[in-house]
């Protein structure tokens, strides 16, 4: 049996071709910052050298603590907190002040880590800071975070200093590793905020942000707290945290959670 030959017109050779470079272009993509505390570096190996700078809570001597977790099979931060959850040690990105400020149109974003959540803490507000660039007013900036029912959170203030927020529709499991990511893009008025968990897309509650840009912060990338102030700290340990200047497409984070490197 003859079977009729597959032809392909030169300007669907051309799109397929495209398309396939960007997704390779992409697949490729380094991170800007990418911490994974390899025996107990504080250091980034990604292509901003960078270093993480302690501060422990409430300005006293840090209490970071940075040990190989045998089960995930590499080096993570715990950040200890205070009792009733309110501050916690925390880590700056030094000369991060003009990095990820999202203030111009076109600029993107795409953080992704491995956290050990230990569920609810005992303050009263909801959030516990993942990574941020707010001061403790909030009124500039963004800040990732997750609620005490297990979902991600992104909050940010816009260009007209109104602060907006949104929550995934999943949640996380207490004490497990697991692998969260969100993505922003200014210009994209519906759809410009993802959130994935291990890979996955996490849904959004409300998709519309209104595109951007925000208000910059002139502050410093800030771990493991709702802002700069060590106010709302991350209840439980930390690793692997990168940070792209792109909107990572879907596929390209599920191979962020397949990474063998980290397992």
């Amino acid at each position: 049996m003859k079977y009729p030959l597959l032809t392909i017109s030169p300007l669907s050779a051309v799109f397929i071709l495209s398309v396939l470079s960007v997704s390779l272009l992409q697949a490729q993509e380094p991170p800007a910052y990418r911490f994974t505390f390899l025996d107990g570096s504080l250091s980034s190996s990604g292509t901003i050298r960078a270093d993480l700078a302690e501060k422990g809570i409430a300005g006293s001597a840090s209490s970071l603590l940075v040990e190989k977790d045998e089960a995930l099979g590499c080096f993570v931060a715990l950040l200890p907190m205070t009792d009733d959850g309110e501050r916690g040690s925390g880590l700056a990105i030094t000369e991060s002040e003009q990095k990820f400020r999202l203030a111009e149109s076109g600029e993107s974003m795409t953080i992704s880590c491995w956290i050990k959540w230990n569920g609810p803490d005992r303050h009263p507000d909801l959030r516990q800071g993942i990574i941020t660039n707010q001061p403790m007013e909030m009124n500039v900036g963004w800040a990732f975070s997750i609620l005490e029912d297990g979902k991600l959170n992104f909050c940010w203030v816009d260009a007209k200093g109104l602060g907006s927020t949104r929550d995934s529709s999943e949640s996380i499991r207490k004490n497990e590793w697991t692998n969260v990511a969100v993505t922003w893009a200014n210009g994209n008025e519906q759809k410009g905020l993802h959130f994935f968990i291990n890979g996955e897309p996490a849904g959004i509650g409300l998709e519309y942000t209104g595109g951007g840009p925000m208000t910059a912060s002139d502050l410093p990338l800030f771990i493991g707290a709702v802002n700069l102030s060590n106010f709302l700290p991350l209840n439980g340990a930390i690793t692997d945290l990168r940070l792209y200047t792109s909107e990572l497409d879907p596929d390209a984070i599920f191979r962020i959670f397949q990474d063998q490197r980290i397992r």
